[in-house]
């Protein structure tokens, strides 16, 4: 027979067992012993309790290790009889009730990894627990170089890096894409080679303007993908795709040559004859390609000869091509200026000879008149000498004589007038 204080101690575990289970019979917590979120999403910790007495508090809280530890962080509580729903601490802004007792945080942080208690307090049976461990999965980080852009010139060779960090679980794949197409790395000695899971960097090799873009490091996990991104630019060296031809004008016209060149980085141009630099008249750029204008304004005889476009960029030596202008003058040899000259001596000529005439015609007009005169002089002076000789009775002899010297005066002053004027003026 054992003894009486075995028989008591015996007695009171099982009423303090009988109580515990009474409680967790009336105090029944759905909580399951798993979640899983992403890192940065949001996440609900799905959880429900029945009960027949009457509701004090529900509380969440964060252990700081397993089930077993005593420090824990307050997360969130409620207390229904004093209107009290509250969250504590870096789950201030994050953390709220849902339903009866979910927990919903969002968004989630590195921190919120770890086991959860979620603890229902009643009037009758005090506080019953029960726990969850929340596991965050993160998707991969890529970090891609060794800078952006990347920088090269044609027929070297390039390494672009691509590192994966923090991915959770470990990344199942990973892969290259050049301006959204997905790249095939080939063999040792391929265009590509690497870029994989196993070699994440991708090599090019004898990089050509072509290979010029935008390329993508993509790495995969369970969770999602993640993304790093590095331009490539492929510099190369200055050309000129087109220049004006060679033209032939005259004196006096306007020529306009162009010069069209192409490169990485955006060349310059100059224009030169002789060696000697010209000022251009227009310049513009586009992307890579720059185009110059050159404008001969009036040119002259001296302007023939070739002008050369340059172009430069650093890459490799400058690239020179030529054009050519031919200036003739106009027909007969004569320029413009020539044929000005000509004109308004012309026209002086033209006009000193009207002037010549009509003075000769005043002046001739002016003799004629004065022959009038001395013809009536003639004529009146024989008639006198007449008329004397007839009153002082000369005879018929002397009137004869008289006769005939006035028919003679009036025969040298007819002739005088018709040989000059074509007619008989009196």
């Amino acid at each position: 027979m054992g003894r009486p204080g075995s028989l008591l101690v015996q007695i009171a575990a099982s009423i303090v067992l009988w109580k515990v289970c009474s409680a967790e019979r009336e105090v029944a917590i759905t909580l399951p012993e798993e979640a899983v979120a992403t890192l940065g999403d949001g996440v609900t910790l799905q959880a429900a309790f029945d009960t027949s007495f009457r509701l004090i508090s529900v509380t969440w809280s964060k252990l700081h290790g397993n089930v077993t530890s005593q420090k824990r962080t307050s997360v969130l509580s409620y207390v229904p009889d004093l209107n009290i729903n509250r969250a504590y601490g870096s789950y201030k802004e994050r953390a709220r009730l849902l339903g009866m007792a979910s927990l919903r945080i969002d968004p989630t942080t590195t921190e919120d990894e770890g086991t959860y208690a979620l603890s229902i307090m009643t009037d009758e049976r005090g506080t019953v627990e029960k726990f969850i461990h929340l596991s965050l999965q993160v998707a991969p980080r890529v970090v891609v170089g060794p800078r952006n852009p990347y920088v090269t010139v044609v027929g070297e060779s390039v390494s672009l890096a691509c590192k994966v960090t923090d991915a959770k679980p470990n990344i199942t794949s990973l892969y290259w894409e050049k301006d959204g197409a997905r790249l095939e790395a080939s063999s040792f000695l391929g265009k590509y080679s690497g870029g994989d899971a196993r070699t994440p960097s991708l090599t090019i090799r004898h990089v050509m303007r072509m290979d010029a873009g935008v390329y993508t490091c993509v790495a995969q996990n369970s969770v999602r993908s993640g993304e790093g991104h590095i331009g490539l630019r492929v510099h190369y060296y200055a050309s000129i795709t087109s220049i004006s031809e060679p033209v032939e004008v005259t004196v006096g016209d306007h020529v306009t040559f162009r010069c069209v060149a192409e490169g990485s980085p955006t060349p310059n141009i100059t224009w030169s004859r002789n060696g000697l630099k010209l000022k251009a008249s227009t310049d513009e750029a586009v992307g890579d390609v720059r185009t110059s204008a050159l404008v001969l304004n009036s040119v002259e005889l001296t302007d023939t000869g070739a002008y050369s476009c340059t172009a430069r960029n650093g890459i490799g030596g400058p690239r020179t091509r030529n054009t050519h202008v031919d200036v003739i003058a106009l027909d007969g040899g004569f320029t413009s200026t020539t044929v000005a000259i000509i004109s308004g001596a012309a026209a002086g000529g033209l006009w000193l000879l009207i002037c010549l005439c009509l003075l000769v015609y005043l002046l001739r007009k002016r003799r004629g008149g004065g022959d009038r005169k001395k013809f009536t002089y003639y004529y009146s002076d024989v008639q006198r000498r007449s008329n004397v000789a007839t009153s002082e009775g000369g005879g018929s002899e002397h009137r004869r004589q008289v006769f005939l010297t006035e028919r003679k005066s009036s025969n040298v002053a007819f002739e005088q007038c018709r040989q000059e004027n074509g007619e008989l003026v009196i």
